[in-house]
């Protein structure tokens, strides 16, 4: 488990199958950038959503033309590489092949975790 500095509740705790969270989950999350192309003590509102696209674009690689979020260039160095350069956009196929069948103990065991952290 992973506690909080002075706490005693958990950050992250088990979930024991057909049992209820206690809602340790924020709509709110923190996200830290570091690094050479990263303006220092930035602050920006993200989205979860942000976060990959962000990521893509300073690894260089093209977004999937899908992406949901956008790239948050707030937080580049203007003539960094990341911060100069155009977000590249692209088209990658769906992988197709073996689908994968789950029996339905296994299928069971996720409805009962998703009902306990209350998607169902």
């Amino acid at each position: 488990m992973l506690f909080r500095s002075g706490a005693s509740s958990a950050l992250i705790q088990e979930i024991p199958l057909g049992g209820r969270p206690n809602a340790t989950h924020r709509m709110d999350g923190v996200y830290i950038l570091n690094g050479p192309e990263i303006i220092p003590g930035h602050r920006s509102d993200l989205e979860i959503a942000d976060i990959t696209p962000t990521v893509y674009h300073l690894m260089s690689l093209p977004l999937p033309s899908e992406t949901d979020g956008r790239v948050a260039r707030e937080c580049f160095l203007p003539h960094s590489s990341a911060g100069s350069t155009d977000i590249a956009y692209r088209h990658y196929d769906r992988i197709t092949g073996k689908t994968i069948s789950w029996g339905e103990k296994h299928q069971e065991d996720v409805k009962q975790k998703l009902h306990a952290l209350g998607y169902l």
